[in-house]
């Protein structure tokens, strides 16, 4: 069992991982910080990876944002790497923000957490100056950032402030990792360091998002059964509370490219966002 779930959850994502395709990755965010990015490298905290990126479309209205978070399981991944959605998003008339965070093993996950809070409440508070509508700001994340996504998902964000009910319009969780419990038995856990209990307390799928907040949780077709079974778990865990959240098994996506989807604005994955932002 212990050798199934190392295989499933670290051994197949080194299969699937492509340089080339990290590569195009990295070329396309580039071009879009020297051409599009409006806010680059923004602080939110103090410390050196606490920034977020912002691309705005010229507007004289506020406009609504994707706020979006890297994955690279908690320890590696850069915004800079992961911004390439951009020009779909600004060329509908809607923010991008892509944020960094600190990263493990010298930041613990709740603290990488407590980032992640931390950025989108500055989007919150700083959201008018920027030209954000308040109101309209939707979150998404993939792989480690799917799974920061759906904790801020389960956030009371009305005790923070922002215009929505509950703070957020709806969140699109790609890939993301919502049961933590096994990752405790595969090399990550060390790396991880969490107890039993800590495990449980930091996994959304023992959590609940507020009211009835839009969610799809997307996964690739040819990712690993591991995976599958941690957006299903999660589909599964929140239906039973009466949520509605949108299963998608996206054909011919792995774990590396499904994200790209929001590159894309017919993709199912970019409708349903931009549905619930307006746009």
């Amino acid at each position: 069992m212990l050798d199934w779930l190392e295989d499933q959850y670290v051994t197949d994502l080194a299969r699937q991982k492509s340089s080339d395709l990290f590569a195009e990755y990295a070329e396309r965010s580039a071009e879009c910080a020297r051409t599009l990015g409006t806010h680059i490298d923004v602080p939110y905290g103090d410390a050196p990876r606490q920034r977020l990126d912002i691309y705005m479309p010229a507007s004289d209205a506020p406009v609504p944002a994707l706020f979006f978070i890297h994955g690279g399981y908690w320890k590696a991944g850069d915004k800079s790497m992961r911004s390439f959605p951009a020009p779909a998003w600004v060329n509908r008339g809607c923010a991008f923000i892509a944020i960094n965070y600190r990263l493990l093993p010298d930041t613990p996950l709740a603290s990488i957490l407590s980032d992640a809070r931390s950025a989108l409440i500055w989007v919150m508070r700083n959201a008018e100056g920027i030209g954000i509508d308040p109101a309209r700001i939707a979150i998404s994340g993939t792989s480690a950032g799917g799974h920061l996504s759906a904790m801020l998902a389960t956030e009371d964000w009305r005790a923070y402030g922002g215009g929505a009910p509950g703070g957020i319009s709806c969140a699109a969780l790609i890939s993301g990792l919502f049961d933590l419990g096994p990752l405790l038995a595969t090399s990550m856990g060390s790396a991880l360091a969490l107890t039993p209990a800590d495990a449980h307390e930091l996994s959304p799928v023992n959590r609940l998002p507020c009211d009835q907040l839009p969610v799809m949780i997307a996964v690739g077709e040819q990712e690993s059964d591991a995976f599958k079974y941690q957006s299903k778990a999660l589909a599964n865990r929140w239906q039973a509370f009466g949520l509605s959240p949108k299963l998608s098994v996206v054909p011919e996506r792995d774990h590396f490219t499904v994200f790209a989807d929001l590159a894309d604005p017919d993709s199912e994955l970019s409708c349903f966002v931009a549905q619930n932002l307006g746009v």
